[in-house]
């Protein structure tokens, strides 16, 4: 089986790989810069609150921990740290997919392209589909627990 994604880009569902492994390694950066700017500035304005207190400036030691106190609640909420690492993992998911495939190896070995191409989609959309049931049920999560519509966790294939 000689399998070439450039030639049926259309039918092989590699576009699609390509596309989604594009977009979580951008989104994992994203959150990780976030995540690293909120905790940098968390740590240096909380080491600023005695410097303050010290000065005996009492407005600007509330106004610091004020902000100490948004940063991390606004952490919480958005889940900064969880997401870039979920989109990570789902980022290395989808490339070991893409290796796999290319590579004619596991489940793609000594199968017709046709077949193949079919497994790549179908494992393309199991790998994204379980991300975002995972994403919704931490993002539930942080804003209280679930609610009406419980995300389940979806299994991979093989």
């Amino acid at each position: 089986m000689q399998l070439d994604p450039a030639t049926s880009p259309n039918d092989s569902g590699y576009n699609r790989l390509e596309e989604q492994l594009a977009w979580y390694n951008h989104k994992s950066q994203k959150q990780k810069m976030l995540y690293f700017g909120a905790k940098a500035l968390t740590i240096i304005i909380s080491a600023s609150i005695p410097l303050a207190a010290f000065a005996a400036k009492p407005a600007v030691t509330a106004a610091l921990g004020a902000v100490v106190t948004i940063c991390e609640a606004t952490q919480h909420l958005c889940q900064w740290h969880t997401n870039w690492l979920a989109y990570r993992a789902t980022s290395e998911a989808l490339k070991r997919e893409k290796y796999t495939f290319l590579g004619q190896a596991a489940k793609y070995s000594g199968i017709p392209a046709d077949e193949a191409k079919k497994l790549l989609v179908e494992r393309v959309e199991e790998i994204v589909s379980l991300e975002h049931s995972k994403w919704v049920a931490t993002q539930e999560q942080a804003r209280g627990g679930l609610k009406d519509n419980q995300v389940t966790k979806v299994p991979l294939k093989g």
